[in-house]
């Protein structure tokens, strides 16, 4: 069996956090790019935890069988979601709610900037 050392695991385990929080942060903000990102990130993880399973033997190590079965279970289940139609919306939800803001942080500065003019010609 392969012999991978813990800390690398551990290692790898935490920048595939940081990834998922910054992808999942841009969806959040109405990205489709990384809906589709994500995606590819969950079936990534899935085919690495897969192949985790020539790392070991399964019927020894009963634990990290279940987890094994736990993850792959998990990611089918967030592709599945991800590839649903209220997921689109909640992310068109998103999109248009950061144009809409957008938009209205503009109208405020131009206001703000008009203001300042008329305030400094009737000095």
């Amino acid at each position: 069996m392969l012999d991978i050392a813990p800390e690398l695991v551990w290692g790898a385990g935490v920048i595939l956090m940081v990834i998922f929080c910054v992808i999942n942060f841009r969806i959040t903000r109405g990205s489709f790019r990384c809906k589709r990102l994500l995606q590819l990130y969950v079936l990534t993880v899935i085919i690495l935890s897969q192949l985790l399973w020539l790392t070991y033997d399964p019927f020894a190590d009963k634990v990290r069988a279940l987890l094994q079965v736990f993850t792959l279970v998990c990611g089918l289940l967030v592709l599945k979601l991800t590839f649903s139609k209220t997921y689109l919306a909640f992310i068109q939800f998103q999109h248009d709610a950061q144009l809409s803001l957008k938009a209205a942080k503009l109208e405020v500065e131009q206001e703000i900037q008009e203001i300042l003019k008329s305030m400094q010609q009737g000095k």
